[in-house]
């Protein structure tokens, strides 16, 4: 979180690829050894200097999870330092940020949604091959991993909502992890 300083206009925490894995029985997503979290501020004057505090919480966990908050005055960053020597490790975990598609890129085909399970297919005109998506719907909630194929043109996905028979969504959120880009797109029903 962030408190409003002075000449921001927005700023926008990004979150790099993750990776899923098993937590004492729970399926939950994150981040092994390092990550960065890139940030990306929009200035109201971009001749001043801006101010604030932002402040990150989060947990590092291994066998067990400990809390930890990090401060940080954003009057002492120097975004005009192209020479600063974090940038090249910056630039890396931005590219990995899942990018939002539109329908020309990855075309819904079909959907077909019985008992617990929605199939859908797309047509994948950015050839992405995931090793991994993350399917997640508008109350935040992750839902085990999808059984997906590719076949040619087409990128077939099955969701189980398991003890959701009835299970009824406003949107999902679909996020497909490659190892070079990833890619994120909403379904509606």
């Amino acid at each position: 979180k962030w408190t409003p300083g002075n000449n921001i206009k927005s700023m926008n925490l990004m979150f790099p690829n993750p990776q899923r894995f098993t937590f004492f029985g729970i399926e939950t997503f994150g981040y092994e050894k390092e990550v960065i979290f890139p940030i990306v501020i929009e200035l109201l004057d971009q001749n001043k200097r801006m101010s604030g505090s932002l402040q990150l919480e989060a947990q590092v966990c291994a066998e067990i999870c400990v809390p930890v908050n990090f401060s940080y005055d954003l009057s002492k960053l120097n975004y005009k330092d192209k020479n600063n020597s974090k940038l090249s490790d910056i630039l890396k975990y931005m590219n990995t940020v899942p990018k939002y598609i539109g329908p020309k890129e990855l075309e819904l085909f079909s959907s077909n949604r019985s008992d617990n399970k929605l199939k859908l297919t797309f047509i994948n005109k950015l050839n992405i091959s995931p090793y991994d998506i993350i399917v997640e719907d508008n109350k935040e909630f992750i839902f085990e991993k999808p059984i997906y194929s590719k076949t040619n043109e087409l990128l077939n996905l099955t969701v189980k909502f398991n003890d959701k028979k009835n299970y009824d969504f406003e949107f999902l959120k679909l996020t497909f992890l490659s190892n070079d880009h990833s890619y994120e797109k909403i379904i509606t029903k």
